[in-house]
């Protein structure tokens, strides 16, 4: 069970740091409703929601949408000075769904979440560890 786990690390395995999700997938699904149900089920979100504090994520490369969503649930990230973050969920007339209206906010306050959201921009690791969003990067 995670509440005998005391921290997680996780990393990812490729060029990015993601969760898997496929763009093409995006307005597959009959409504709106019906959409936005599907990450609630599938994401692990509502563990992190409870747990997140253990888990230490490390992300690099692109940190985009629900892989920065996610890793925004962690009680540390931890970025490569390399890594770019975004939610790019506005240019496909979205909302983030992975948890980013609620954690991300609570990252780098409102209206650093705000701005990423309605934005879509891309902002450095840098940027990213002024705005509190990430905790540190790696040298």
């Amino acid at each position: 069970m995670i509440t005998d786990i005391a921290r997680v690390d996780v990393r990812g395995a490729v060029d990015s740091f993601g969760i898997g999700g496929v763009l093409g997938d995006f307005g597959q699904v009959a409504s709106g409703a019906s959409a936005h149900l599907i990450p609630t089920e599938r994401l692990p979100a509502r563990m992190l929601a409870d747990h997140g504090h253990k888990f230490h994520f490390n992300p690099h490369g692109g940190v985009v949408g629900a892989g920065l969503e996610i890793a925004a649930f962690g009680g540390r990230i931890t970025a490569t000075p390399g890594t770019f973050m975004r939610l790019p969920e506005i240019g496909m007339r979205l909302i983030p769904g992975a948890g980013g209206c609620v954690r991300v906010t609570r990252r780098p306050g409102r209206q650093g979440a705000a701005w990423l959201i309605m934005t879509g921009a891309r902002i450095s690791a840098r940027t990213a560890l002024r705005w509190g969003l990430i905790d540190e990067t790696t040298d």
